[in-house]
Order: C-alpha cells, then sequence, then structure tokens
C-alpha cells in the first residue's frame, strides 16, 4: 500500500543516519589500511543511497512548498558531498588527505545544518505529496473536500460535500465503482513509532447520481506531541457478474498527504 511505501522510505532514511553514524565512529577508531578502506566504502554508498531518497522522493515534493532559496542550497550541499564521496572512492587510505576528506564528509553529514532533510525538518513540506505517479489525486478527484487537524483532539478529518461521481472524478476506463479512503498519522521520527488510523467509505456507483456527505474522521493520541499527517485515496473497482474487483490492481488509485501538522 502507498501509506507501508511511505513508511518504508522514512524507516529507510532514519536507517541510513543511524548506520553513517556509526560507520564514522568505526573509521574514527580504525587504524588498519584494509578496515579504513572498506568502512570508507560503506559510508560513500549509505550517503549515495540517502541522497538519492531524498533527491528522487522528498525534494521534489517541497518544491512551491518551502523557500527556494532553502531547496536549492539543499541540493548543493548534496553536490558538494557527491564530489567528496567520489574523491574518496577513488583514493585509498595512504593518501595524504584521505582521512580529512572522510572528517569533512562526516561534519556535513551529521551537524544540524546537514542533516536537514524535509522529515525531521519541516513536515509541511510534504504536505500535497502524491504517492502515485500513475494516479494522482489532483487529477483524479475534482469533489471539494476540506481537512482539518485537531492536535487537542487528536482528529484528523476529512468532509466531502454530496458530489455526482461522473463529473467529479476522472476514474480510469472499466471503472464501475469507488471507495473514498483516509489516513491520519502521527510520526515520532525520532523514535520511528507511529500511530495510524484508517477511514473509507462503503464501495461506492460511479454513476450520475449524487452521493450523501462523506465525513472521515482518523484519530491518533490526543495533545500530540509529533507531526501530524493526513491522507486522502481513493480506490477504483470494476464489477463483474456481482463481484467487485480492485481495478488493475489497484494500479490507478490515487493518495495525497491533503493536510500536514509540524511541530
Amino acid at each position: 500500500m502507498a501509506e507501508t511505501k511511505s513508511q518504508d522510505a522514512i524507516a529507510l532514511l532514519k536507517a541510513d543516519h543511524r548506520a553513517v553514524e556509526e560507520l564514522f565512529e568505526k573509521f574514527e577508531k580504525a587504524s588498519d589500511y584494509e578496515r579504513k578502506r572498506k568502512l570508507a566504502e560503506e559510508i560513500c554508498l549509505e550517503l549515495s543511497v540517502h541522497a538519492q531518497i531524498e533527491e528522487e522522493i522528498f525534494y521534489p515534493a517541497c518544491e512551491g512548498k518551502v523557500d527556494e532559496d532553502l531547496l536549492k542550497e539543499s541540493y548543493v550541499e548534496h553536490d558538494g558531498a557527491k564530489i567528496l564521496i567520489a574523491e574518496i572512492s577513488k583514493g585509498s587510505p595512504d593518501d595524504e588527505f584521505y582521512d580529512a576528506k572522510v572528517k569533512v564528509l562526516q561534519e556535513d553529514a551529521t551537524n544540524p545544518r546537514g542533516q536537514r532533510n524535509v522529515i525531521d525538518g519541516e513536515a509541511e513540506m510534504l504536505e500535497g505529496f502524491e504517492f502515485n505517479k500513475n494516479g494522482k489525486l489532483g487529477t483524479t478527484l475534482f469533489a471539494p473536500f476540506t481537512g482539518t487537524i485537531d492536535r487537542v483532539a487528536g482528529t484528523l478529518t476529512v468532509d466531502i460535500p454530496a458530489f455526482v461521481p461522473q463529473n467529479m472524478i476522472d476514474a480510469p476506463g472499466g471503472t464501475t465503482h469507488f471507495k473514498i479512503v483516509s489516513a491520519g498519522s502521527e510520526v515520532d521520527f525520532e523514535n520511528e513509532k507511529f500511530v495510524v488510523d484508517t477511514q473509507e467509505t462503503t464501495i461506492l456507483p460511479w454513476d450520475p447520481n449524487p452521493t450523501a456527505v462523506i465525513n472521515l474522521v482518523n484519530t491518533v493520541t490526543a495533545n500530540s506531541t509529533h507531526p501530524l499527517f493526513l491522507a486522502l485515496g481513493i480506490s477504483f473497482y470494476q464489477q463483474v457478474n456481482g463481484q467487485m474487483y480492485p481495478l488493475k490492481n489497484g494500479a490507478f488509485n490515487a493518495l495525497a498527504l491533503v493536510k500536514v501538522l509540524g511541530l
């Protein structure tokens, strides 16, 4: 599911941070040539994967939602790190500046500025993020909706007035029915823990008849001190001989973060 994919990416970023910090500590204590070379290779690999995840998933989601200069600085910092990674990868522990380059790379990766990313920094950057490139909520669901987050009560709510499905949903070919889904989540990124509550409508016909008013309330911990995320999505079905089947195994199901409340 899309939620799982997002959680996997976040968990991977966190795992990268921990792994790199441990590797740098081991490098500082190492004295054997081959040991230092292998550790440096692991460090370069971990940082390269981390940068790729941020640049391909999270930074694009920030465009238009965060200060442009801040985003540019993040890309430039990555470029600087890539240069060091390339030089370390081509070098060897007996090079004059080898240890110094690893040290500079460590400072860039582990200091507060180097650790800046959309997960630990500004959670609001992710608002509007689309999970499925094949089915985007912004070009699928045109019915007006309101997403609200009440931190004190611990509720994340989606309200959708009555609408005509065939007029307000751009459904893929073969669709006969659909379902609106929502998910509310509080995420403790520091400890890699989260609470998720999902809600959904019944499977509704994709036809010219108005729906009822839709109200989906997701509940998390009241007075949470962690970032809160509200996702809204739509799933498509095809009815065959009275049975409902997910359309093309859900390939065109849309899901997006419609409301984010950071710290």
